[in-house]
């Protein structure tokens, strides 16, 4: 009961530190999204649950300006550390910045992965 007590207690505090950290946080992501092909990337990512393939379709990129984009936000800490597929740290709606419309992704056929 009391580690309950003690995780609560954490994660009120981790809430209010990333809502007191946005404004600096903003500050330091925007160079690394001041593009749209940079931000339909970023927002792709947010979730983390997509795979490279589906980031290049929906993002309407490259798979390689994919991962370039992706290695240089790792390195910058905008992406949650060892994530696989990668996972945004923080996403667009809590920076402030419109979100980009996604493509859809193509149907998979049947029996495909």
């Amino acid at each position: 009961m009391e580690n309950d007590k003690q995780i609560q207690l954490l994660e009120g505090i981790l809430k209010w530190a990333r809502v007191g950290a946005l404004p600096a946080v903003t500050e330091h992501v925007a160079p690394h999204l001041d593009t749209d092909a940079k931000k339909r990337v970023y927002h792709a990512i947010a979730e983390g649950t997509r795979n490279p393939r589906s980031i290049e379709e929906v993002a309407s990129v490259s798979r390689e300006t994919a991962q370039k984009l992706v290695a240089e936000w790792s390195e910058a800490g905008l992406v949650v550390a060892g994530s696989n597929p990668p996972k945004a740290v923080f996403t667009l709606a809590e920076l402030n910045i419109p979100a980009p419309t996604l493509k859809e992704p193509r149907p998979r056929k049947p029996g495909k992965r």
